[in-house]
């Protein structure tokens, strides 16, 4: 297995080099679905908890617990931070990384140096994923490693193969079933299927071991089903089957929705897939490629394309094989000219967009002046490799792009964190923080603050809690509206208990605005008057202090 691994070692280090710096220093990061997960793991860590999902302090059920575990697990070997919480994601975009290389390999590509893995760590889906504690890196690692088991099957005489890859490949899709749902272990398995009935693999119906191998897949896959089914099963059961599995219905999205999003998680080689797969399909010369290819993605695209709840990351899982094929345009048309051109546009289109957003960042006063010209500097080398047609360096540009965007992350945040903890040790309270929750919101922030301040935060839910950590000398953060809300009461309870209250603002980003980038490009940050009020919202941190 050794041997297997370090034969595309020059992958893995390119993609650490450009996902791991500055890792830990992410400030508070972008949210999303991670707010729940991590408040979720938190729960489980507080209580020592690794079978059961918790949330206010009862099982949570709405997804599997394979993402926690991998928090959970990064804390335990980096420490109760932002680089123990994003370093399994990181992980597993590097070993997507490398099994789409080993795969590109056992389909006949380029033996010597295999391009795939890195396709897919430089797209902005992998970028998003890869840095953010969020379950769709995993989804593609499962479905890729299964992949890879099974090619290693395939990949010799009926006679001569070893069933050993065909339980490995079953058992990784039957481990899939942790990370969101069942659903993508019963995709995989389709794919196998379709991929079986393409290549005229009859004989291996007759192969006790594909039988045996997809009863080893479910068992794995439901074990923990059936173990939660023990424990907790009426709750499991009105949870995650009845309200995540069969009542959630359509949400209104369309195809569009759907699909077009795909073309943006696979930026920057959006064009060089379109192109490749025209190509593919017109000389049909490596049947093989096109063979894997439909299988991977046909039964997801069918099943997302006919489900009537549509979302953006869905298609996600398109992207790693979108990968394998923009690698096989690289090497197999890059002398034609539709390809030529498509990577010229390629190349254009990504120096114009780290331009534009190099200037942007740089004028709204965000980055500083040597970071935006790096982002153009590297627009500027894409756009010159791919004039020349040297599709390797541009694999490289764009993670080196991938880089200095997230240097740029880094530089955008930190003043949020500063200013946090400013407020913080202004204080002086050091005993308990803590955040109200009164509505109980599962998406609330209190699991990001946590590991971006490195202390465990408590979640109050009334105003009787708040003023309890506020007489033990803890303090709480509250949002403006809930400040407008209870400050005056607060007020009251603590100054009848000889207490006064200390008040210290933090002013953080908002999370969704929409910025004036027309008016900040042409005449800058000074252009928008209220440009402040669009881009931060008030939070207030509330501390009590005995009057002398």
């Amino acid at each position: 297995m050794g041997k297997i691994f370090w034969r595309h070692p020059g992958h893995l280090f390119w993609i650490f080099l450009a996902y791991l710096p500055f890792l830990g220093k992410f400030g508070i990061p972008l949210t999303g679905d991670q707010k729940t997960y991590i408040a979720v793991a938190m729960e489980m860590r507080e209580r020592g908890e690794w079978i059961k999902p918790l949330l206010f302090g009862e099982g949570n059920y709405l997804k599997p617990p394979f993402q926690y575990w991998m928090t959970l697990l990064g804390w335990q070997a980096f420490g109760f931070n932002l680089f123990g919480t994003f370093i399994p994601s990181v992980i597993a975009l590097a070993l997507t990384a490398w099994f789409l290389s080993e795969i590109a390999s056992s389909l006949g590509e380029r033996r010597w140096y295999v391009n795939s893995g890195l396709w897919f760590a430089a797209t902005i889906g992998a970028m998003t994923y890869g840095t953010t504690a969020q379950m769709e890196i995993y989804v593609c690692l499962f479905y890729t490693a299964a992949w890879w088991a099974a090619m290693r099957y395939f990949r010799v005489e009926m006679e001569e193969r070893k069933p050993q890859w065909l339980y490995l490949a079953f058992a990784i899709a039957g481990l899939s079933a942790l990370v969101k749902s069942p659903l993508y272990s019963v995709l995989w398995v389709l794919s196998f299927c379709v991929y079986g009935t393409i290549a005229g693999e009859w004989l291996l119906l007759k192969s006790k071991h594909l039988y045996l191998s997809l009863l080893v897949g479910i068992g794995v896959g439901l074990i923990w089903f059936l173990v939660i089914l023990s424990m907790d099963g009426e709750r499991f059961w009105d949870q995650y089957w009845i309200h995540e599995q069969l009542n959630k219905g359509g949400n209104g999205g369309t195809l569009g929705n759907l699909w077009g999003p795909l073309f943006y998680l696979a930026f920057p080689f959006t064009l060089l897939a379109i192109t490749a797969a025209r190509a593919l399909f017109l000389r049909r010369r490596s049947n093989s490629i096109i063979t894997f290819l439909v299988a991977w993605c046909l039964p997801p695209a069918i099943f997302f394309s006919l489900y009537p709840y549509r979302t953006s990351v869905y298609l996600f899982i398109l992207v790693p094989a979108l990968a394998i094929l923009v690698d096989w345009g690289c090497f197999r048309t890059n002398r034609t000219r539709t390809f030529l051109w498509a990577s010229r546009a390629t190349g254009i289109l990504l120096f114009a967009a780290l331009s534009i957003a190099s200037l942007a960042l740089y004028r709204a006063e965000f980055i500083q002046v040597w970071l935006a010209l790096a982002l153009v500097f590297t627009g500027s080398a894409a756009m010159i490799v791919t004039w020349m047609g040297w599709m390797r360096m541009f694999a490289l540009c764009s993670l080196t792009a991938i880089l200095f965007f997230r240097i740029a992350a880094v530089d955008i945040v930190s003043s949020d964190v500063d200013r946090l903890k400013t407020a913080i040790d202004r204080s002086q309270a050091t005993s308990e923080w803590a955040m109200l929750d009164e509505g109980r919101n599962i998406w609330h922030e209190i699991g990001l603050l946590s590991v971006t301040l490195e202390k465990p935060m408590k979640r109050l839910f009334d105003l009787d809690d708040c003023v309890g950590v506020l007489n033990r000398g803890g303090l709480i953060i509250l949002s403006d509206e809930d400040f407008d809300k209870y400050h005056h009461t607060l007020e009251k309870y603590l100054h009848d208990e000889g207490y006064d209250l200390l008040i210290q603002p933090w002013k953080r980003f908002k999370r969704r605005q929409r910025l004036p980038i027309r008016e900040v490009l042409l005449d800058g940050k000074a252009a928008v008057p209220d440009f402040e009020e669009i881009v931060t919202r008030e939070f207030q941190v509330v501390s009590a202090r005995r009057k002398e």
